[in-house]
């Protein structure tokens, strides 16, 4: 708890947190037996144009369905995931799906509806994001405009310097 409010911080023993921490272990322990491609499912949420109320895309949500606990939300599992390192293979299934999706869309409507994903930052620091976007989109044959990597603000300001150059390698 302590190392969650940051540096030089300290924290007193507190009943909670022991049930906090059992909450923790027992989702860690739920991740490593999840099977992504059955038990998350990626929810479409719409973007529009305000101006013509025009369709102009879709961001992808992730959920987790357990079998024992039902849903779990992402604010739940995701920070878990990250530090676990589980992230990357939720990420990667992620931007496979999501590609799937913005090619299948625009094969079948003929419009250019982009397709946006969220990139956790742990994912966005990594060295291999970059190789992995680009092998998905290759093979895919995807045309890059279609979809939309989304990064936090909080991975802007805490490291300008890598996401100015990840920004180039995008672009």
């Amino acid at each position: 708890s302590a190392k969650s409010q940051g540096y030089n911080k300290y924290q007193f023993y507190n009943p909670i947190l022991s049930s906090d921490f059992r909450k923790t272990v027992e989702i860690e322990a739920l991740l490593r037996k999840a099977d992504i491609e059955k038990d998350f499912k990626l929810f479409f949420q719409p973007e529009y144009s305000l101006p013509d109320l025009k369709l102009i895309g879709a961001e992808a949500l992730i959920r987790w369905e357990n079998r024992e606990q039902g849903f779990i939300p992402p604010n739940v599992f995701i920070p878990i995931a990250e530090e676990i390192d589980y992230i990357f293979r939720i990420g990667k299934w992620v931007i496979q799906e999501t590609i799937r999706q913005a090619i299948k869309w625009n094969d079948k409507y003929s419009m250019p509806l982009k397709v946006g994903f969220n990139v956790s930052a742990k994912q966005f620091s990594d060295d291999g994001f970059i190789t992995l976007l680009e092998a998905l989109i290759s093979v895919r044959d995807l045309n890059p405009e279609w979809i939309d990597a989304e990064i936090t603000e909080s991975v802007m300001i805490n490291d300008g310097d890598h996401v100015n150059a990840v920004f180039s390698m995008l672009k």
